[in-house]
């Protein structure tokens, strides 16, 4: 292309700051394959600027370029200079430019050049893995730019201390530190598109010492962005997180704005991301949307993010209303996505100026607890939570409703006969339920309903109306026309509607009195002329009794005000002259006061008790009298003495210890234990240390008897059923011995307790007990001694034998075994105390010979001794011969075999087809139904189209190409995001919808079946559910990431790959709607009279926008 006449030539160069310098424009043209025939710089005029909110003094705004454009947020100079200012040495042609090295293997390198000078690094399109290791010797760096290299993490650079640009765009970095650009205090361009960047910690960005003026981290793979690192308090020019993967603003940290300080701002730009929710101002950090005030500076490019308009938005745009009109930006005309028939539709031109912000509500589904067939949702602009059950056949009131006050209930037109009591009446401003069945009311109801509160009960046919209901305006409170019967208790009634001028409002209630065979208005009935009897006699007794109950219950209450002075009063009368004398008493009298007040504290004991003790009183003063209470020794772990041999450090200290009461146990024994041989050499009579419990060693020495005594294995610690203590038994631990003891001797066991006490090394003496079974416990190998002699043992299980270990102390001796388990041969015949057992041989039990004359058995007969039955006599195993007894058993061994391989193979077999069942029942379900003919009269769709629809390619074929053709082939189908129902419960909807669908086509990505795309999980779920049931009905998989079976997660849809019945969506034949068609079948309706299309395919290139094309 060339410009012969031209003298300007205009050309758009992506990703540069408006304040980028010759160099790097230069750069960037020749990138595009330009060739700069002449450079013509027009210098302008670059004045000094030096900001207040930037420490440095080096730069220049051009001043003849600052105009003021309040359409690009320039409302000042420093809104100019902050995107336009050049440091000043961008203006000097002598930046020294430094020199890379590669030095090794791997993309490390070293910079070569002056140190001394400001200077710059630029290397692009190399290998480097990481910034050169020798970066620091370079401290006047101003500038570094190496794109298009391999660098996969930043590292230090504190050390830059002047660095102003910093490029790293087309790298291979995944994550920004909070502490990366801490320590830069004049980085004022960061550019770090295009590096896979998932990560940026909070604060990261502007929460640092420095003020970033460009910030570029486009085209990521960032999923989320803190909100730390958006705010900033200085001005900035653009924070570019655009093209990122960012489905939520988040706040970590819990950042604040500070509503003391002032927030300039800038532009941020969020758009192509993933967000779909409105913000949640509190979750970051804003209980009060007001606060948002304080960052209206700050512009959000928002536009191209697919938006759900639903409540989460209204309380923000109702709050901006009035502000909009003054601050308007094209940038601000924000559009829906979703709910469909909200999509394009502008957020401030439908809703906020066309004052529909009542149309933003979100639905409320079951989980909500939305009653079934009911339609509820919630509506921020009117404050209330919609609950519709209009005629959805009803016959009881819903017994629970969405959470929320000021609840709107409409439950007209059902079959409901009953108004009772429920909890969400006291939630509620709206309550309707006209035109059902009702006829009673009940009180409690209306107890709890507020009587400020809309009541519509009109069309029923009550017949009875509780009191309470007077609380009510009749002129609210919509009763209709009601017949009731009335009597002369029916005062109220009459006072009710006269009193609340119901005479106004008849349309909406009135009552209607039948009394004295006639039908009377309560509006224009007088009581007297029908309740004349003369009721003076028991209006008298009914005021008499009341005064009775009343005096009653005012005396009672006077004497339980007055309890405790009355029992005072009564002691002290009665006890007036009481000589009783009291032998086990100790003390005249305690004297109880609070001891932390010094001037009482020197009364009680200098004045109040000389006084007593003058009189000959004996008196018990806590502070004065009490002694310590410490009876436990001590535990040197809590104290923070972990290793008991620190304790030597202390060795000159001295304690007194001796009138204390001391539990001699097992916490004293590791501190005897240590301290035997110290003692006799620094012994002092304040060690004399005696016991006070338990009983049995009360007033002994802990030194004498104990230590020199050598008695440590007497200290012990019982162990009770709260410590798993088996029930009649006696546990104790023994640390002199390193043990635990569980002792059950002759406590008439049945069978083996099921917990013992935790710990190791344990001893089960479980003697002269009525055990049968040596079963399984999970404490064996745990245990040092088992000890289970004269029980009624007979047989021993191999997963008892296998858990205990085989170096320990086992006693079987004097029991009826009549077998034993093979894994007993690990055991030492002459340690495992058997004693002589009688059990039936076999050929099959050569290891039991074996065992015994391995084992040297014959050393320790007293111990254990075996004796087989066999052939009708009774042997010795350690004398034993079994080949003079088994020569013919090599048939049986070869059956044996035999069963066992064909076992083997069956379960072998089972394992296959239980691996593969899916696959196995695709593939029958293929085959049989190639030929099936079968009309489906209640079938509405040939086919129900499944796939991601926030992919935005595939949702583009599905909708432009896909789904054109099955419409001009006759098929009728049905697509959730396009054909759904809006306000419908979803998932019963998703039900209903895929079991009128004659077949189903299944569009399988990487985000088809995974934790974040619920949706289409749920739609899978359902669709194999009826694929399974109805054998006519098919699955075509659509393989459009061409994914192998070892990527995807879930088991049904891997086995269509596995058999090979999915599509490729790569399809190199060009037939892939041919092969659809085909599997398809013939459409529900082919007689409608509907002119079907002629399909001709014209393969196009799959990247491209088009996909296929349809030549009709």
């Amino acid at each position: 292309m060339t410009y012969e006449n031209s003298t300007d030539i205009k050309i758009r160069v992506k990703d540069l700051p408006f304040s980028a310098d010759d160099g790097q424009i230069l750069r960037a043209l020749e990138g595009y394959t330009c060739v700069i025939l002449k450079q013509n710089a027009k210098s302008g005029t670059w004045e000094k600027w030096i900001p207040s909110f930037v420490k440095r003094t080096d730069l220049l705004c051009p001043s003849d370029l600052c105009i003021l454009d309040p359409t690009l947020t320039i409302t000042s100079k420093n809104d100019c200079c902050t995107c336009l200012a050049k440091p000043s040495w961008k203006f000097n042609q002598w930046i020294y430019d430094l020199v890379l090295e590669y030095t090794r293997r791997g993309g490390i390198a070293k910079l070569i050049g002056e140190t001394t000078v400001n200077s710059r690094l630029v290397h692009n399109n190399g290998f480097l893995s990481h910034l050169p290791y020798n970066l620091c010797n370079f401290g006047k760096i101003v500038e570094i730019e190496t794109t298009y290299n391999k660098i996969s993490s930043i590292g230090n650079i504190s050390c830059l201390q002047i660095l102003n640009t910093l490029d790293l765009s087309h790298n291979s970095i995944e994550s920004i530190g909070n502490s990366t650009f801490k320590h830069l205090p004049l980085l004022r361009e960061l550019r770090l598109t295009h590096n896979g960047i998932k990560t940026v910690e909070p604060f990261a960005l502007p929460g640092t010492t420095m003020s970033i003026f460009w910030v570029d981290l486009s085209s990521n793979n960032m999923t989320k962005l803190d909100i730390s690192n958006v705010f900033s308090e200085n001005r900035f020019c653009r924070y570019d997180f655009s093209s990122n993967r960012i489905i939520q603003i988040v706040n970590e940290q819990n950042f604040q704005i500070n509503v003391n300080k002032k927030y300039h701002g800038g532009f941020v730009d969020l758009d192509l991301n993933d967000i779909t929710q409105w913000f949640d101002f509190k979750d970051l950090g804003m209980h009060d949307i007001f606060i948002l005030g304080k960052i209206r500076r700050f512009v959000f490019s928002l536009q191209k993010l697919k938006w759900t308009c639903d409540c989460r938005m209204e309380p923000f745009y109702e709050l901006s209303q009035d502000a909009l009109p003054r601050m308007w930006r094209d940038f601000l005309n924000v559009t829906c996505w979703d709910p469909p028939e909200y999509r394009g539709l502008s957020i401030t031109e439908h809703f906020v100026k066309g004052d529909r912000l009542d149309l933003l509500i979100c639905n409320k589904t079951s989980a909500d607890k939305c009653p079934q067939k009911c339609y509820c949702f919630y509506q921020p602009k009117n404050r209330k939570t919609v609950v519709n059950c209009t005629d959805v056949g009803l016959t009881a009131l819903p017994k629970f409703v969405p959470e929320g006050n000021n609840l709107t209930l409409l439950f007209d037109g059902n079959n409901i006969e009953f108004l009772e009591h429920r909890e969400y009446f006291n939630r509620s401003s709206v309550i309707s339920l006209s035109n059902n069945k009702l006829h009673t009311i009940s009180s409690n109801a209306i107890e709890i309903i507020g009587s400020n509160a809309v009541l519509d009960l009109s069309g029923n046919n009550m017949n009875e109306l509780p009191r309470y209901i007077q609380t009510f305006d009749p002129c609210n409170t919509k009763l209709g026309k009601i017949k009731i019967s009335c009597s002369c208790d029916d005062h109220w009634l009459v006072d009710w509607v006269k009193n609340k001028r119901a005479k106004k409002c008849k349309n909406t209630t009135e009552i209607i009195c039948f009394i004295g065979d006639e039908y009377v208005s309560t509006i224009d009935l007088d009581l007297g002329k029908f309740c004349n009897d003369d009721d003076s006699y028991l209006t008298f007794f009914n005021i008499l009794f009341g005064l009775i109950i009343a005096l009653l219950l005012g005396i009672c209450g006077v004497l339980y005000t007055f309890r405790y002075e009355l029992f005072i009063l009564k002691r002290k009368f009665m006890n007036r002259k009481s000589m009783k004398i009291y032998p086990l008493h100790k003390y005249d009298v305690f004297i109880s006061f609070d001891d932390d007040d010094t001037e009482l504290r020197f009364w009680v004991m200098k004045t109040l008790a000389s006084y007593l003790q003058g009189a000959c009183y004996k008196t018990f003063i806590p502070c004065r009298d009490d002694s310590n209470e410490i009876t436990q020794w001590f535990d040197f772990k809590d104290l923070g003495i972990d290793d008991i041999n620190i304790l030597g450090k202390v060795l000159q200290f001295g304690f007194s210890l001796q009138k204390m009461k001391w539990t001699c146990d097992c916490r004293m024994e590791p501190f005897l234990e240590l301290s035997k041989d110290v003692l006799n050499i620094i012994w002092r009579d304040y060690f004399n240390v005696t016991c006070w419990d338990p009983p049995e060693y009360h007033g002994l020495s802990i030194t004498d008897y104990f230590m020199e005594g050598d008695h440590l294995d007497l200290l012990i610690c019982n162990r009770s059923s709260a410590d798993k203590c088996p029930k009649e038994c006696y546990c104790f631990y023994q640390p002199k011995n390193r043990r635990t003891v569980v002792n059950c001797t002759g406590v008439e066991l049945l069978e083996l307790p099921k917990y013992v006490p935790e710990g190791d090394n344990l001893t089960l003496l479980f003697d002269e007990n009525d055990i049968e079974f040596l079963e399984y416990r999970e404490y064996f190998n745990r245990s040092s001694v088992i000890s289970l002699p004269k029980n009624k043992l007979h047989a021993i299980s191999s997963n008892a034998i296998e858990s205990i270990d085989s170096n320990i102390v086992l006693d079987l001796s004097d029991n009826n075994m009549n077998e034993l388990p093979r894994d007993i041969q690990s055991f030492d015949p002459c340690i495992t105390k058997l004693g002589k057992t009688k059990i039936s041989c076999g050929c099959g039990d050569q290891w039991l010979v074996d065992w015994v004359k391995n084992k040297r058995a014959g050393q320790c007969k007293n111990t254990t001794e075996i004796i087989c039955f066999i052939e009708n006599g009774y042997v010795s195993t350690i004398d034993l011969d079994l080949e003079n007894f088994c020569n013919g058993d090599s048939n049986l061994i070869f059956l044996n075999i035999s069963f066992g391989i064909i076992i083997g193979l069956l379960l072998g077999l089972f394992g296959v087809l239980y691996t593969f069942r899916y696959e196995l029942l695709i593939l029958k379900r293929r085959f049989m139904n190639q030929k099936y003919t079968k009309i489906y009269p209640l079938l509405k769709y040939d086919v129900f189209i499944s796939f991601n629809d926030n992919d935005t390619e595939l949702r583009f074929w599905v909708m432009k190409r896909l789904a054109s053709y099955l419409k001009g082939a006759c098929y009728k189908t049905f697509i959730p995001c396009r054909d759904g129902k809006f306000g419908d419960i979803r998932e019963e909807a998703l039900i209903d919808n895929i079991n009128i669908c004659k077949n189903y086509i299944v569009i399988l990505c990487d985000k088809y079946h995974t934790e974040d795309t619920f949706w289409t999980t749920v739609e899978w779920k359902y669709i194999w559910h009826s694929f399974k049931q109805n054998k006519e009905r098919q699955i075509i998989i659509i393989n459009y990431h061409q994914l192998e079976s070892s990527e995807i997660r879930e088991e049904k849809l891997k086995a269509f790959v596995r058999v090979g019945t999915d599509i490729d969506f790569s399809n190199k034949k060009h037939d892939l709607f041919q092969d659809i068609h085909y599997r398809l079948g013939s459409p529900i309706l082919t007689n409608n009279g509907l002119k079907c299309a002629n399909t001709k395919f014209i393969a196009k290139s799959l990247h491209s926008q088009e996909m296929f094309m349809l030549d009709i």
